[in-house]
């Protein structure tokens, strides 16, 4: 069904370290009361991100505000993460949901079909949800909950057998995080962060003497290469932090006592918090400094609760509440310029084969796409429709290394999404863009 939107665009030249502040954000209004929302893959084309509330799980087309509902369970769903063994390769990603009452549903195909994996016989709520990759072996799951619920699966496949970890607390735990495939970090209330390195036959408990901090989410910067670093946010504008793979925390001062909800990093260095009262606020540095968002702090009065980068210059944030809509969610998508602009065929030299978010994206009737050539190579950038129809070939030739940018004019086409494909050697991307008249 299609929810109302409205767009709104800003003609900002903005220079950005994160990326994900500058020019153009949209919203998008829908009365579900969605709880936690992710980034989305190429396997189900049409649909950006993908979200739950209720008992339902979401996709979501965050442009054409449209969405596609599968509901799964009677209970609430409170956590969705996704694996993807392959980027390049459709139909590899691997997607997880808990909820209440021991509540698991997995995916292997990107959650186009999903399989009943609840934990027998548990009462307690889970509230958070991680991946451990064995490699060869498959993908075992870590989850957490109410009481102190901390349970870990012992084989691969989706077809979980779940055993329960006792842990040394009673808080609930809001969060959790897997480093390796033996040493877990949950967080929860009263300030509660546990730690074990032997599977959970052991704890730590950080006291941190700050039972105001009520962790609500919790970052480890494994999926951005960042192993040693992990984050995690609370209410009353704390936020915690660990540059030693969760031995010691240390509290950063992010500058606002408004309760903080989420929060993802790109790197080791680059990341954004949000919270309620749609307080937006990002790091350059690691959370050495944490700076308030100058275009996007206070957009919203609502409180953002879930934040999902798409790439280096999207995320969509889901709003819970605020004046424009207090009895459901709004999605607001942020897209920013790219950080640097290059000229053709400039100076400095990649190291690897890039195509870039074209900009702007949507677009009405050109847009532009960047791209990057590490070596000299024989380029094809072609643009397709939703049927895999060919509709233009923007390059098609031999390209010195080199950043390059091309103008695609698209007025004799009709609005509507759109797939452009750069190959090169052995590299093939295809990224959508969106026709708006």
């Amino acid at each position: 069904m299609k929810r109302f939107f409205y767009s709104l665009f800003i003609s900002l030249a903005v220079i950005s370290s994160f990326g994900f502040r500058g020019c153009e954000y949209i919203f998008c209004q829908l009365t579900e009361t969605l709880t936690d929302l992710m980034l989305g893959h190429d396997s189900f084309p049409g649909w950006d991100d993908a979200a739950i509330g209720g008992g339902s799980f979401y996709f979501l087309n965050t442009v054409l505000c449209e969405e596609q509902i599968d509901t799964l369970s009677l209970n609430a769903l409170r956590d969705i993460k996704s694996f993807n063994l392959s980027q390049e390769s459709a139909g590899a990603g691997f997607m997880c949901i808990v909820g209440d009452a021991g509540t698991v549903f997995w995916s292997t195909d990107d959650g186009i079909t999903w399989e009943d994996r609840s934990i027998p016989g548990l009462t307690e709520n889970l509230y958070g949800f991680d991946f451990i990759d064995y490699g060869v072996n498959g993908i075992h799951a870590v989850v957490c909950g109410e009481s102190g619920t901390v349970y870990k699966s012992t084989n691969s496949g989706g077809n979980f057998i779940w055993e329960k970890v006792n842990t040394i607390t009673t808080e609930n735990l809001n969060s959790i995080g897997a480093i390796i495939n033996n040493l877990f970090i949950a967080v929860g209330e009263k300030g509660t962060i546990i730690r074990t390195s032997d599977g959970g036959q052991s704890w730590v408990d950080f006291d941190i003497a700050d039972t105001s901090a009520h962790f609500n989410r919790l970052f480890l910067g494994v999926p951005v290469g960042a192993f040693d670093r992990g984050w995690t946010v609370a209410d009353n504008g704390k936020i915690y932090a660990t540059t030693n793979y969760g031995n010691n925390w240390f509290l950063q001062n992010s500058g606002v006592t408004t309760d903080l909800y989420d929060v993802i990093f790109r790197n080791g260095n680059d990341g954004v918090v949000v919270g309620a009262k749609g307080v937006v606020r990002y790091t350059t540095n690691g959370g050495t400094s944490w700076l308030e968002d100058p275009y996007f702090n206070g957009l919203t009065d609502g409180d953002i609760i879930s934040i999902a980068g798409q790439d280096s210059v999207t995320a969509t944030a889901l709003i819970r509440g605020g004046s424009d809509n207090p009895g459901g969610t709004t999605m607001m998508t942020v897209s920013s310029e790219p950080i640097i602009s290059v000229d053709d065929n400039n100076n400095i030299i990649p190291s690897e084969f890039s195509l870039k978010q074209n900009y702007p994206n949507p677009f009405n009737p050109s847009t532009k796409i960047k791209y990057e050539v590490p070596v000299g190579s024989f380029i094809s950038l072609k643009v397709y429709d939703l049927l895999g129809n060919e509709i233009a070939t923007l390059v098609n030739e031999e390209k010195e290394s080199g950043n390059y940018e091309i103008n695609f004019d698209a007025s004799g086409l009709s609005s509507g999404i759109y797939y452009y494909q750069l190959q090169a050697d052995n590299f093939m991307y295809t990224k959508k863009l969106v026709l708006m008249k």
